[in-house]
């Protein structure tokens, strides 16, 4: 037991009082980590977050260590550490983002290490207003959007999705992100009060030159099917895994928190027949994020498959005089009825799968691509 608190104190206090060494911010790193080898921490580990709460004081060191130390590996670890005391901790979010160097030193990392960076932006502003405003001032929209477009396919990309998508969600007073329903008058609204507006952030990537055509390209790229020989599921995978396939659960939920502007629906309408695959897929993060974005943009149950492996018919925009959607309609009878879209000369029989019409799809995009990148 001494052997072990020494150790510790080994770790907890750098040799040199301002930053750690590369020995240093590995052990930490590592220690903190508790043995868990998820790529995607979304859920607490036991032995992770039992540490997280009592050996994270240094973070202001790890901050420092990031600014300041000249050794890569050494920065890259005091990243990673500075990630895993941010997850699922709301107090040591508030004390990094109180560090007046903190957001601005992690938009720079963006530059040297964009997936290990963009991932400690994804932890900082889950839930966290601090952090959200400090990154948005810090330019870190604007940077995420780049790795996007310069890493496209890879786990930069995806933890930059990721990252976006918790910087775009408004959070309300339970703490998670804010239930969100269709109301009479066809727009979405929440009952509860939102304490973390992601508003702000929705319009400034929304305003983005070419966000729209990049989230199609990449939330369509892959589709997590266990039979599909080769593909790495994302609620699986561990870390220092990199393949395509774990790029769109990210984008689809970028999709979903961007839907909550309606305005924003005509250029992700585009995205339908991918996030309608998606959200049949084998893995419990991509199907979540899809299913929730078809909702946002209200095309919940327009997606038709027996097996998405094969194809989906796909219903299209449609709503009759009296506001029936094609997921409405069950019956020909059904059909009949409700004839015509109320903006337009498109028939029930023309837009609706279950009338005969709708857009059919084969499955092209399940096959897993080259993960050889």
């Amino acid at each position: 037991m001494m052997m072990i608190r020494i150790v510790l104190l080994s770790l907890l206090i750098p040799s040199v009082l301002a930053i750690y060494t590369l020995e240093e911010a590995h052990g930490l790193s590592d220690f903190l980590r508790g043995g868990d080898k998820r790529l995607i921490r979304e859920i607490p580990h036991p032995g992770s977050f039992l540490r997280t709460g009592t050996f994270c004081e240094v973070l202001d060191t790890l901050i420092a260590t990031l600014k300041e130390s000249k050794d890569p590996k050494a920065k890259y670890h005091a990243a990673e550490a500075i990630t895993t005391c941010l997850i699922h901790r709301p107090r040591n979010q508030d004390t990094a983002g109180m560090n007046p160097d903190f957001h601005q030193v992690v938009v720079d990392y963006l530059r040297e290490e964009p997936h290990v960076a963009a991932e400690v932006i994804w932890a900082a502003t889950d839930n966290n207003n601090i952090n959200l405003s400090g990154f948005i001032e810090q330019g870190a929209v604007e940077e995420l959007f780049r790795t996007m477009q310069y890493y496209e396919f890879s786990v930069a990309a995806m933890w930059s999705a990721a990252a976006l998508m918790n910087m775009s969600t408004s959070y309300c007073g339970s703490g998670e992100p804010c239930t969100w329903k269709w109301n009479e008058k066809d727009r979405l609204k929440t009952t509860h009060e939102i304490t973390v507006d992601g508003l702000v952030a929705r319009l400034h990537i929304s305003g983005l030159d070419g966000i729209w055509d990049l989230l199609l390209d990449q939330v369509c790229s892959s589709v997590a099917f266990e039979s599909i020989h080769g593909v790495v599921m994302p609620s699986t995978a561990m870390k220092l895994m990199d393949a395509p396939s774990l790029v769109p659960w990210a984008m689809s939920g970028l999709i979903k928190s961007l839907a909550l502007r309606k305005q924003s629906h005509k250029y992700l309408e585009v995205t339908v027949p991918c996030l309608c695959i998606l959200s049949k897929s084998d893995d419990s993060l991509e199907r979540r994020n899809a299913w929730e974005a078809l909702y946002f943009l209200g095309r919940e149950g327009s997606c038709h498959t027996e097996d998405a492996r094969v194809g989906v018919c796909i219903d299209m925009p449609f709503k009759s005089k009296d506001g029936a959607k094609c997921s409405d309609l069950m019956t020909r009878e059904d059909c009949k009825a409700h004839p015509w879209d109320k903006e337009s000369d498109l028939s029930s029989k023309e837009a609706c799968c279950v009338c005969g019409g709708g857009d059919e799809l084969a499955n092209a995009f399940v096959q897993a691509p080259d993960d050889d990148l």
